[in-house]
Protein backbone atom coordinates (compact mmCIF):
# COMPACT_ATOMS: atom_id res chain seq x y z
CA UNK A 1 0.00 0.00 0.00
CA UNK A 2 1.60 3.64 -0.83
CA UNK A 3 1.66 6.17 1.43
CA UNK A 4 -1.36 8.90 1.26
CA UNK A 5 -0.68 12.42 1.16
CA UNK A 6 -2.38 14.84 3.97
CA UNK A 7 -5.05 15.47 1.28
CA UNK A 8 -5.95 11.65 0.49
CA UNK A 9 -6.03 11.43 4.56
CA UNK A 10 -8.35 14.29 4.86
CA UNK A 11 -10.88 12.71 2.65
CA UNK A 12 -10.62 9.53 2.98
CA UNK A 13 -11.56 10.67 6.49
CA UNK A 14 -14.51 13.03 5.51
CA UNK A 15 -16.35 10.00 3.43
CA UNK A 16 -15.49 7.70 5.95
CA UNK A 17 -17.40 9.28 8.58
CA UNK A 18 -19.91 10.44 6.46
CA UNK A 19 -21.25 7.22 5.81
CA UNK A 20 -20.90 5.85 9.29
CA UNK A 21 -22.36 9.20 11.27
CA UNK A 22 -25.65 7.55 12.46
CA UNK A 23 -24.27 4.19 13.82
CA UNK A 24 -21.07 5.84 15.47
CA UNK A 25 -22.60 6.47 18.85
CA UNK A 26 -23.22 2.72 18.83
CA UNK A 27 -20.25 1.24 17.64
CA UNK A 28 -16.71 3.07 17.30
CA UNK A 29 -17.75 5.73 20.11
CA UNK A 30 -17.69 3.00 22.91
CA UNK A 31 -14.13 2.56 22.53
CA UNK A 32 -12.88 5.79 21.99
CA UNK A 33 -15.15 7.23 25.04
CA UNK A 34 -12.88 5.53 27.33
CA UNK A 35 -10.60 8.91 27.34
CA UNK A 36 -13.64 10.85 28.16
CA UNK A 37 -12.99 10.93 32.09
CA UNK A 38 -8.60 12.16 31.09
CA UNK A 39 -10.72 15.03 28.96
CA UNK A 40 -12.29 15.61 32.45
CA UNK A 41 -9.42 15.57 34.27
CA UNK A 42 -7.64 17.97 32.54
CA UNK A 43 -10.32 20.59 32.22
CA UNK A 44 -10.95 20.58 35.48
CA UNK A 45 -13.82 22.39 37.15
CA UNK A 46 -16.09 22.68 33.83
CA UNK A 47 -18.92 24.83 35.66
CA UNK A 48 -19.02 28.39 33.10
CA UNK A 49 -16.20 27.71 31.32
CA UNK A 50 -16.32 28.22 27.31
CA UNK A 51 -15.20 24.48 25.92
CA UNK A 52 -14.63 23.34 22.35
CA UNK A 53 -14.72 19.84 21.56
CA UNK A 54 -13.44 19.51 18.54
CA UNK A 55 -13.93 16.64 16.37
CA UNK A 56 -17.26 16.58 18.45
CA UNK A 57 -18.31 13.22 16.02
CA UNK A 58 -21.91 12.37 17.59
CA UNK A 59 -21.89 14.92 20.70
CA UNK A 60 -21.60 12.71 23.55
CA UNK A 61 -18.39 14.45 24.66
CA UNK A 62 -20.00 17.58 24.28
CA UNK A 63 -22.99 16.59 26.32
CA UNK A 64 -21.00 14.80 29.48
CA UNK A 65 -19.11 18.53 29.77
CA UNK A 66 -22.74 20.26 29.33
CA UNK A 67 -23.83 18.13 32.27
CA UNK A 68 -20.67 19.30 34.50
CA UNK A 69 -21.85 22.46 34.07
CA UNK A 70 -19.74 23.72 30.84
CA UNK A 71 -20.84 25.35 27.75
CA UNK A 72 -20.01 23.73 24.91
CA UNK A 73 -19.50 24.36 21.27
CA UNK A 74 -19.11 21.34 18.94
CA UNK A 75 -17.43 21.02 15.58
CA UNK A 76 -16.39 18.09 13.23
CA UNK A 77 -15.94 18.74 9.48
CA UNK A 78 -18.20 15.70 8.85
CA UNK A 79 -21.83 17.49 8.21
CA UNK A 80 -23.61 13.96 8.49
CA UNK A 81 -21.42 13.90 11.86
CA UNK A 82 -23.09 17.58 12.75
CA UNK A 83 -26.44 16.61 11.82
CA UNK A 84 -26.47 13.58 14.45
CA UNK A 85 -25.38 15.17 17.19
CA UNK A 86 -28.11 18.40 16.75
CA UNK A 87 -30.62 16.02 16.44
CA UNK A 88 -29.03 13.97 19.68
CA UNK A 89 -27.96 16.80 21.93
CA UNK A 90 -30.70 19.86 20.68
CA UNK A 91 -29.58 21.93 23.48
CA UNK A 92 -26.10 21.80 22.44
CA UNK A 93 -24.37 24.07 19.61
CA UNK A 94 -22.80 21.88 16.36
CA UNK A 95 -20.93 23.64 13.53
CA UNK A 96 -19.29 22.37 10.62
CA UNK A 97 -15.86 23.24 10.93
CA UNK A 98 -12.20 21.76 9.73
CA UNK A 99 -9.75 21.77 12.63
CA UNK A 100 -6.91 22.69 10.26
CA UNK A 101 -8.79 26.04 9.92
CA UNK A 102 -11.56 27.22 12.55
CA UNK A 103 -14.07 29.89 12.21
CA UNK A 104 -13.65 30.45 15.66
CA UNK A 105 -11.71 34.22 17.27
CA UNK A 106 -8.49 33.26 19.02
CA UNK A 107 -9.38 32.94 22.87
CA UNK A 108 -12.89 32.45 22.21
CA UNK A 109 -12.62 29.01 24.68
CA UNK A 110 -11.05 28.13 27.77
CA UNK A 111 -10.57 24.66 26.83
CA UNK A 112 -10.25 22.30 23.41
CA UNK A 113 -10.95 18.87 23.71
CA UNK A 114 -10.64 16.67 21.30
CA UNK A 115 -11.52 13.10 21.91
CA UNK A 116 -12.25 12.03 18.17
CA UNK A 117 -9.60 13.52 16.61
CA UNK A 118 -5.69 12.61 17.69
CA UNK A 119 -6.39 9.30 16.07
CA UNK A 120 -7.60 10.57 12.25
CA UNK A 121 -4.96 12.79 11.47
CA UNK A 122 -1.37 11.70 9.34
CA UNK A 123 0.82 13.01 11.59
CA UNK A 124 3.85 11.81 9.48
CA UNK A 125 2.73 14.70 6.70
CA UNK A 126 1.84 16.85 9.65
CA UNK A 127 4.74 16.60 11.37
CA UNK A 128 6.76 16.74 7.49
CA UNK A 129 4.84 20.15 6.59
CA UNK A 130 5.92 21.85 10.24
CA UNK A 131 9.50 20.37 9.89
CA UNK A 132 9.17 17.86 12.35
Amino acid sequence: MSKMNADEVTQYEFNTWGRCAGEYLDTFAGLTSQAIPFLLESVGDCRGRQVLDLGSGPGNVAEVFVVRGAEVMGADFSPQMVEVAQSRYPHISFKEANGENLPFADGAFDAVVCNYVVHHVNWHAKLTHFGG
